[in-house]
């Protein structure tokens, strides 16, 4: 029988803490080294700061964007604000496998701060982080403190739809009408829809709600889908980790935090799927909420597994340590794929900035990808504070915008912004 985790001495946060401390701080080095790296969904949700319903997402998340624009932050202060989130993350995390198992098991949550789509995704304006803070500090207050795990499991309605079934699941392992208080967040969304409060502000013409032309799948290219799945799985070290969490299982009663932990895996392997071929594209990020999950299921296991393993210890020790440099240098390999994917926009508002006292028309480069309706007009919007209509006019946008003064136009052939002066005379500071 396994014994109860409130019977058992209250672990040190000493190493859960200092998990915190060194992801910041490796969030923070790759910040540095790159910090105009992000994707679309995070330029979407900095370009519309002042609203808290962005496109087809939940609120939830958005407030942290929300909090910086009203502070007249930039896109580099909100990086290193989801770098923070993030890492508290893990320290809960860490957290949450000693107290499902013991002090050790937060030794064995060390490599989660290398693994690579946390670092590249948990350091950008994403829902990821939020969910996990939400999920991991309900958990942590399950036992000791149920009415605040209570309220905290009701924010998960607010952060992702995925977190809607999860709610059933803490209604069923609680089994107390105190319990209903988790839907706090339920009846929150539907009175802001029923009032019309939760309308949503789209930052570009893109609706991230229509997927109709995203994916020309077929079942002949479902094998080839699969296999990029495994390969973007395989590069972040993930299935080592769901491999790990599998002795979670083994010859034991789960805990209900456990419990709580696996099905948040599964429910995330049907969002994923419904991602994964909906988009007909695979990425890190898809394996953020997968694997943590299971990371802190595997760290409890192998932290009641360490006393028998023997001369077993230094080959997991070394097994370890590989994975983590394994998942590290996919987070690198990330960084310098999504930063070089964006140069030609990051130069572009360069010379936007080299130029303050010009206003700018510009015909943006399109998205190659699955989403072939986003273009560098999103970029600009995402990696500055500058914003379509009101600061410069996007010409494929038709929004207009105030009378420009230098044209920047993408020229597909020479793959680079062609900018000319249109009007008056070149400024001070500004070279066209």
């Amino acid at each position: 029988m396994q014994p109860n985790p409130e019977q058992r001495e209250k672990p040190s946060w000493t190493i859960p803490i200092l998990i915190g401390i060194v992801s910041f701080l490796v969030r923070c080095w790759f910040i540095s080294e790159w910090p105009d790296s992000f994707q679309y969904d995070a330029y979407q949700r900095w370009a519309a700061r002042e609203h808290l319903f962005v496109q087809v997402w939940l609120p939830a998340a958005q407030i942290w964007v929300w909090l910086v624009g009203l502070l007249d932050g930039t896109p580099l202060q909100l990086r290193y604000l989801f770098a923070a989130l993030s890492s508290l993350s893990l320290t809960l995390g860490a957290r949450l496998a000693q107290q499902i198992s013991n002090e050790r098991a937060a030794l064995f949550f060390l490599p989660m701060i290398c693994f690579g789509p946390y670092i590249v995704w948990g350091s950008a304006p994403y829902q990821e982080s939020t969910l996990l803070l939400l999920l991991f500090s309900a958990l942590l207050l399950f036992r000791s403190h149920p009415r605040a795990s209570d309220l905290l499991m009701g924010g998960l309605a607010l952060v992702r739809y995925e977190g809607w079934p999860l709610l059933m699941v803490h209604l069923y392992l609680r089994r107390s009408w105190w319990a209903l208080l988790s839907l706090w967040g339920v009846v929150l969304y539907f009175a802001l829809k029923i009032t019309g409060l939760a309308e949503p502000y789209a930052a570009s013409p893109d609706s991230f709600d229509d997927w109709k032309g995203l994916s020309t799948l077929t079942l002949e290219k479902v094998p080839k889908l699969l296999r990029s799945f495994w390969n973007v799985g395989y590069n972040a070290g993930a299935f080592w980790i769901f491999g790990f969490s599998l002795l979670a299982f083994i010859d034991r009663k789960l805990l209900k935090e456990e419990t709580m932990l696996t099905f948040t895996f599964l429910g995330q392997i049907a969002a994923v799927a419904g991602w994964l071929f909906s988009l007909g594209i695979a990425f890190s990020r898809m394996f953020i909420i997968l694997t943590l999950p299971a990371a802190i299921l595997a760290a409890a296991a192998l932290s009641r597994s360490w006393p028998k393993l023997g001369k077993m210890k230094f080959a997991l020790v070394g097994g370890l340590l590989i994975l983590s440099a394994w998942s590290f240098r996919d987070a690198y390999t990330d960084h310098k794929y999504y930063r070089k994917s964006i140069r030609w926009e990051i130069e572009l508002v360069k010379e936007i900035k080299s130029c303050p006292e010009e206003t700018w028309a510009i015909h943006p480069r399109p998205h190659p990808g699955p989403r072939e309706r986003h273009d560098g007009c999103e970029v600009i919007q995402g990696l500055s504070n500058l914003k379509v209509k009101d600061d410069f006019e996007c010409l494929t946008w038709d929004w207009g915008g105030p009378e420009a003064t230098l044209k920047a136009v993408w020229n597909k052939n020479m793959k680079q912004y062609q900018i000319q002066r249109i009007r008056g005379e070149q400024s001070e500071g500004c070279s066209w």
